[in-house]
């Protein structure tokens, strides 16, 4: 199994849902541009805490995949 160091900043993300209630990939995509232009080292997606708990599966699979897509773009 790969460790990771969690070390630095790090930001527990939100989810940004639409009018409809689905997850806003733009915004989710904007909110981490705006993340990795901050400076922090590494994000947590889908925490213990706030929304995480209530989202479907599918909910959380597409939240992980954009995450994961814009994450390339932060410092290592």
């Amino acid at each position: 199994m790969k460790k990771f160091d969690f070390s630095g900043t790090g930001v527990a993300l939100v989810t940004p849902f639409d009018s409809k209630g689905k997850i806003d990939r733009k915004a989710h995509k904007k909110l981490l541009s705006f993340l990795a232009k901050g400076g922090i080292d590494y994000v947590v997606v889908s925490g213990t805490t706030g929304e995480s708990a209530t989202l479907s599966k599918d909910r959380k699979s597409t939240r992980l995949n954009s995450s994961h897509s814009s994450v390339s773009r932060m410092p290592s």
